[in-house]
């Protein structure tokens, strides 16, 4: 059994009992039986992976184009929704009230720059006084 596997492949060999019979194989055919192709094959086949590569590039390019100009056209809506927006927003006006506190709070601040946890109390009525506001304007 080991001795069969260890032998070298002997070629076959076909016997023909007509001595006549001519058999012609293309140039093709023995360059493919060969291993190699034919330049003609190789230039179809490079012509058509270059055709496809073409094909590919410009339906990407054109992919980018249309995501690009609709990034852009989103882009222009939100910027033009935002400017609408901005534009329809009331100008709030301060109120009065808080007006004082505001000031005790700011001078607060600037005579204790190193502690302003001494502030406390300034900032509490400043607090007190937006919400204040902000009720009054609610409620009116």
């Amino acid at each position: 059994m080991g001795v069969q596997q260890s032998k070298e492949p002997q070629n076959i060999v076909f016997y023909s009992n007509e001595p006549d019979i001519n058999i012609q194989f293309t140039p093709n055919l023995v360059s493919q039986l060969q291993g190699g192709q034919s330049d003609s094959v190789n230039e179809d086949v490079d012509r058509t992976v270059e055709e496809r590569v073409q094909r590919q590039l410009s339906l990407e390019k054109e992919r980018r184009y249309a995501f690009e100009q609709r990034s852009v056209a989103i882009v222009s809506r939100e910027a033009d929704d935002i400017a609408r927006r901005l534009g329809t927003i009331p100008a709030l006006a301060i109120d009065s009230a808080t007006v004082p506190t505001q000031q005790s709070v700011i001078e607060c601040y600037r005579r204790n720059a190193k502690r302003p946890v001494e502030c406390w109390q300034e900032v509490e009525d400043f607090k007190d006084a937006v919400l204040q506001a902000q009720t009054n304007r609610i409620i009116s």
